[in-house]
């Protein structure tokens, strides 16, 4: 038989740069024919292939609706190395007689000699790393990778350097420093990582016959991490002027009801309420408008209150306040799941996602907070027993403290101080004058029960002031002449007798 035209030629196992140049380093293919013309064969007729002129293949028919494609069995033709190689085909009898058809792109190299890498282990860094700078921990997957050799690697014409994040999709680096040969870099955004841990970014030379050399690389772990921070819980507490800390009780670390469990409070006018939001994991907080900040709101008696950030970024947990503000006396105080809004700020967490609002509500929790801005009713009657029992019976509408401070001793607290109310007196009673004598007493008082403030140990023929406060720190007293009470020998000069002080004073 004969076949007009020309027809193209193609092998599998094409291991090189380019899947059809039929340059291989594998010496076994199988070879496929596209004929330009249908071939139908004569019974004793089979179309046969050779890489070598000497030792032939059949082929089949693999398209009988055409008769145009024809291939041998897989691996069937071996490849001989060496330059100007052709693989040929032919239709021949069983007598022998043989045609030989006329191919195009019909030659082939098979190259099996490996390339040498550059002696050393090279370092690798990629571009976009947005979490610590180098740590290859990053939340964009598009990177561009440099790799920076030990020593200097030149190319052969045929050869190039490519790099990996999957080991299956390889990019081109290119020589970006001419003069020493050893920083080498795919072009931007070429790379796409993979998500998860233990990935790896790998290196190799190919030739366009497909042989490879590995090129040893250092630190070449990286992390694609696209998972935003969560919100795990909401803790609202209570938090008192003054010393820094969460507490019940007064105030001061001294006092036996001060507690670190963050429980319970009391709180009036300038105090604060505490808002910790708790991350899934570390998070940054970046200020772009100060008018515009991050804020948590928290609703009292159902009237929205906004609790402004001040303070957590770098840690898992942010820090909202709201300072009390004045006419408030509640225990209703709640948040809602979409309370958190960040304003202009941006939260982004370590290797820079954005983080995710959302709060489920069993995880937020209200302390037992209570806003006490009503001063007590007192009432105090002087006792007239000349012992050393002598004092002053008080009562109080609320829990609190009653104090007898010297008259010229100031027990004003600005609102700029660092002391509450609690605490200046407390420090006050706590000191003598030059005469070693007290300059006040005190007595916790608990609601409407009478209490024996003592005055066996104040001086006799000074004036004194009676102050209370109560739990909250409503301060109740006045600094007047007309409240002032005079001490002589054992007795108090005068009864108070039943002396309302309702005012609040700062």
């Amino acid at each position: 038989s004969t076949l007009a035209g020309t027809h193209t030629v193609a092998i599998s196992n094409d291991a090189g740069t380019l899947g059809n140049d039929r340059i291989t380093n594998d010496s076994a293919v199988k070879v496929s024919l596209t004929l330009e013309n249908a071939l139908t064969l004569a019974n004793d007729e089979m179309l046969q292939v050779s890489a070598d002129g000497t030792n032939w293949v059949a082929t089949t028919n693999t398209d009988t609706n055409t008769n145009t494609a024809w291939a041998t069995a897989d691996d069937a033709v071996i490849l001989i190395t060496g330059a100007g190689k052709t693989l040929t085909a032919r239709i021949i009898d069983t007598a022998g007689n043989a045609t030989i058809l006329d191919l195009t792109n019909n030659s082939y190299l098979l190259d099996t000699s490996v390339s040498s890498a550059p002696l050393g282990t090279h370092l690798v860094a990629i571009s976009n790393d947005t979490g610590v700078l180098d740590d290859r921990i990053t939340s964009d997957s598009v990177v561009k990778v440099s790799l920076t050799l030990a020593n200097a690697l030149i190319l052969a014409s045929d050869e190039m350097l490519q790099v990996s994040a999957n080991g299956v999709t390889w990019v081109e680096a290119t020589n970006t420093n001419t003069t020493t040969n050893t920083a080498w870099a795919t072009a931007d955004d070429a790379v796409t990582l993979i998500t998860g841990t233990g990935k790896t970014l790998t290196a190799r030379i190919i030739d366009t016959a497909g042989n490879v050399t590995t090129l040893p690389l250092s630190d070449n772990s990286y992390t694609l991490d696209t998972t935003q921070a969560t919100i795990t819980n909401v803790v609202i507490n209570g938090k008192k002027r003054g010393d820094g800390q969460l507490f019940t009780g007064s105030g001061i670390a001294t006092d036996p009801n001060f507690v670190f469990n963050e429980t319970k409070s009391i709180l009036r006018v300038r105090d604060e309420i505490i808002v910790k939001v708790t991350m899934s994991e570390v998070v940054h907080l970046t200020t772009t408008d100060a008018s515009n900040p991050a804020t948590y709101t928290i609703k009292i008696d159902g009237v929205d209150k906004v609790a402004t950030y001040i303070s957590g970024s770098g840690s898992n947990t942010l820090v909202f306040s709201y300072a009390v503000e004045d006419n408030i006396d509640t225990t209703n105080i709640t948040s809602l799941i979409n309370a958190l809004s960040l304003g202009a700020d941006i939260l982004k967490n370590a290797i820079g996602n954005n983080t995710d609002l959302t709060i489920s509500a069993p995880n937020i929790t209200v302390t037992d907070i209570t806003i006490d801005n009503t001063p007590s009713v007192i009432n105090a009657e002087a006792t007239k027993i000349l012992d050393s029992a002598d004092g002053i019976k008080v009562k109080s509408s609320e829990n609190g403290t009653a104090y007898l401070i010297q008259y010229q001793i100031s027990t004003f607290v600005s609102s700029g101080s660092i002391l509450t109310y609690k605490q200046k007196l407390d420090q006050v009673v706590t000191i003598a004058d030059p005469d070693g004598i007290p300059y006040g007493v005190k007595i916790d008082v608990l609601a409407d029960t009478f209490a024996d403030l003592s005055i066996s140990q104040l001086k006799t023929g000074e004036r004194y002031k009676l102050l209370f406060l109560d739990e909250a720190g409503n301060f109740v007293g006045s600094e007047v002449d007309d409240l002032l009470i005079i001490i002589g020998g054992n007795t108090l000069s005068h009864d108070i007798g039943n002396i309302n002080y309702g005012s609040l004073a700062y």
